[in-house]
Parts: structure tokens; sequence; C-alpha cells
């Protein structure tokens, strides 16, 4: 069994991706949620993140600067030019025809690319930060972050054009970044690190996760209900916008 690494669902179903070394990529598509059956893209590496617009156009990225693309819910799946080789881990797809992904590695170089046709081309974009990054948010076109290795945040508030540094108070990696309106994120990442932020990220302020373990994905569905998923089967889930996290069976 080949690993699955992130999944997005919609109104009208969704998609969930992976693979390893061995057994190259998979694409698993639903369109309830329940049944899922696997769509062939023909590409080897591996995918670590999948996003959608909508229930038709879907974006996935993965290692060796793999970008896929999707316009007829997945029955066929072409690459875009990502121009890099270095591994994409997440994205972003803000309509069906723009996107953002992030990736990169500790030691090697960052990537942010930018598409404005739907995962054709891409074009990389400079952010001033020297090590990886692993995941991104946006609430709208121009308002996103980005978080990555060395506990680094980075902020634009105009389209991506350009880049800030915000100041997290952590070392460790920070693995996943989620906003529920221009104010209002969570970030996490490793030995158990969960960050709040009230004011757009001019100031981050740790909550107690209960746990060590690297904390990979987070996502609200309100300002005050979220859930969190970490290594080892942890899950965690709060209703009160991440004061108290309860973990989960």
């Amino acid at each position: 069994m080949r690993p699955l690494r992130d999944v997005v669902l919609t109104r009208d179903g969704g998609w969930a991706v992976g693979g390893d070394p061995v057994g190259g990529s998979v694409i698993m598509h639903s369109e309830d949620g329940i049944t899922w059956r696997p769509q062939e893209s023909g590409e080897t590496s591996g995918l670590n993140a999948v996003d959608s617009a909508d229930g038709t156009y879907a974006i996935a990225v993965g290692n060796d600067g793999v970008a896929l693309f999707t316009d007829d819910m997945g029955y066929t799946w072409m690459e875009g030019s990502s121009r890099t080789t270095v591994p994409l881990s997440d994205v972003r797809c803000l309509s069906t025809l723009e996107a953002w992904a992030a990736g990169g590695a500790y030691a090697k170089s960052t990537v942010l690319i930018h598409t404005l046709d739907g995962g054709l081309t891409w074009r990389p974009v400079p952010t001033g930060a020297s090590v990886g990054l692993d995941g991104l948010d946006f609430v709208d076109a121009q308002t996103g972050w980005v978080v990555g290795w060395e506990g680094a945040i980075l902020h634009s508030a105009d389209g991506g054009l350009t880049w800030e540094k915000q100041a997290s108070g952590v070392r460790g990696q920070l693995t996943s970044v989620d906003f529920v309106d221009a104010l209002r994120g969570w970030a996490v990442g490793s030995a158990g690190t969960i960050l709040h932020t009230e004011d757009g990220g001019a100031t981050w302020t740790p909550q107690a996760s209960g746990t060590d373990v690297t904390l990979e994905e987070v996502r609200f569905t309100s300002a005050n209900e979220g859930l969190i998923a970490g290594e080892n089967g942890v899950l965690l889930a709060t209703v009160d916008g991440g004061r108290t996290w309860t973990p989960q069976a």
C-alpha cells in the first residue's frame, strides 16, 4: 500500500494523493467522499499535496518539482512547467486559473511558485527566505502566509509581489498554516508546536498541544472549530479557538 499524504474535498467530491519512490504517485478520486477510485497520471514521483477550486479542477504537487493539473475531474492529468526540481510540499488554488505552490528543503533552495493559467506555466516568486517552505494559505487573492523550517513565517498583503518575515518565536520546523480571515490564523509544526495570531501575524502566541510529536496539518472551519493531524496518529480538536485542544481517538 502506498501512503496518502493529502486530501481535498469539494461539494462535488475530492482527491487524495501520495505515493513513494518505488510505486510512484497515487491519485484517488471520489464523487461522494465514501467511494474512492484510482486515477492515472503517468507520473512516477510521489505527490505531497492537492487542492481544488471546484469539483472539476485540481492541482497536485510533489517530489522533483512535479506540478500536475486537471480540468475534467481527473480523467486526464497534465504536467505543468514548475521550473524547479526540488520537492513541492503544498499548493493552494485561489481560482481555476490562479494557484500558489511552496517547497524546498532545509538545506536547499526555497521555492515559491505562482500560476495564472491553471497550472500550465509557473513563475518563481522571490521571498527573501533561505530555508525550505512547507505550508501556505491565502484568505483572498492579496493576503497570504507561508511557513517552513527554522520557524519561518512569511506574509504578503499585495498578492505575493512582496513578502515580509514575521517573528514566530520558535526555531523548529513549521509544517502547516491556516487562516479563517485576514487576522486570525494558526500554524503548527515540530515538537507539538501550535501558534495562534489574532492580528494577521504581527504577533504569534503558543497554544498548548499536549504532545511533542510533529504536527503536520491544521484546518479550521470557523474561528472556534479546528482540527490538527500529526505523527503517530495524533488528532487534536478544538471548539474554542485553540485555547484547549482535545485528543481524538
